[in-house]
């Protein structure tokens, strides 16, 4: 495959070139976003997450033989992205609801 063209695509070709580039390897990276989740769901929604962000990007790749790359690291990306947040959560219970609602002010004072 050659690069990319250098003239300016219209944005319905440059959907087709994404989509004829996506499809073939659309297999390929649900399994490598499902490995990398652990489940189905998780798999799915990082796959779609993925795919947005690289449409969004699609006219910084400058070699299609790299597109599958290119989709691996956005996933790898996104899922790190996505683990730090979740570790940065804290899980309150009730007990802890009520206890941080005690220490607020209330409106009356």
């Amino acid at each position: 495959m050659s690069s990319l063209p250098e003239r300016e695509l219209t944005r319905i070709e440059q959907q087709e070139l994404f989509l004829s580039q996506l499809l073939p390897l659309r297999t390929r990276l649900a399994q490598f976003s499902r490995a990398m989740t652990g489940d189905y769901e998780s798999g799915r929604d990082l796959m779609s997450d993925t795919i947005v962000a690289a449409y969004e990007h699609f006219d910084k790749v400058r070699e299609p033989v790299a597109f599958l790359s290119y989709l691996f690291t956005i996933a790898t990306r996104l899922h790190r992205r996505q683990r730090a947040r979740e570790r940065n959560r804290v899980q309150l219970d009730d007990h802890m609801l009520l206890q941080l609602a005690s220490l607020s002010p209330s409106p009356d004072s």
